[in-house]
């Protein structure tokens, strides 16, 4: 695999992952929580699927359908969406000192990441990329790399939003999952 493959394969995986549900997530997890803790913990879950998804693509070839793929991402867009939106609903404003999840243990939030790519475009498009090239290995660190390049991007985007009450957050993070999760089961291409 050429250097300008594995580029591109980084430079796809950023950009699809930037107006994502993990990106989302790290908005959210930054405010209580490092951001160095938070993109090594995106590295972590991301790196895991991306190795999973490479790898099953290149020994399957066909582990699940398209259609299949863009219903599961949907679903999931729906139940995150809705989780949030009723945390933000219940959600009473904490001085932040008195935030209990200061320190979650790495894999925890790395679980999260995990989650959140099970049936995501950055699995299929990295899947994708296995099959044309045939290095699932060098695939899955390239689009590694760019996943999480763009979950660093989500970081300072949460730093910048520490003044907003944390129930506005959650209300529109799950509103627009919500609002995705819909447009993908009716069949518009969502990011």
């Amino acid at each position: 695999m050429s250097g300008a493959q594995l580029l591109l394969i980084l430079a796809i995986s950023m950009m699809a992952e930037l107006a994502d549900k993990t990106m989302i997530a790290a908005i959210l997890m930054v405010r209580a929580q490092s951001g160095v803790r938070v993109v090594t913990a995106a590295a972590i879950g991301i790196g895991v699927q991306a190795l999973i998804a490479s790898y099953l693509a290149y020994f399957v070839r066909s582990v699940v359908s398209g259609a299949v793929l863009h219903e599961v991402s949907a679903i999931v867009m729906l139940v995150i969406g809705a989780i949030l939106a009723v945390v933000g609903f219940r959600h009473e404003e904490e001085e932040e000192e008195d935030l209990p999840t200061k320190r979650a243990p790495l894999l925890k939030l790395a679980l999260v990441f995990f989650l959140a790519e099970i049936g995501d475009v950055t699995e299929a498009t990295t899947a994708g990329f296995s099959l044309n090239f045939g290095q699932p290995l060098l695939v899955a660190l390239a689009a590694t790399a760019g996943m999480t390049g763009a979950i660093s991007v989500g970081v300072r985007i949460g730093k910048a939003a520490e003044r907003i009450p944390r129930r506005w957050l959650y209300l529109a993070a799950g509103g627009l999952l919500v609002i995705l999760g819909i447009l993908a089961l009716a069949g518009v291409p969502v990011p």
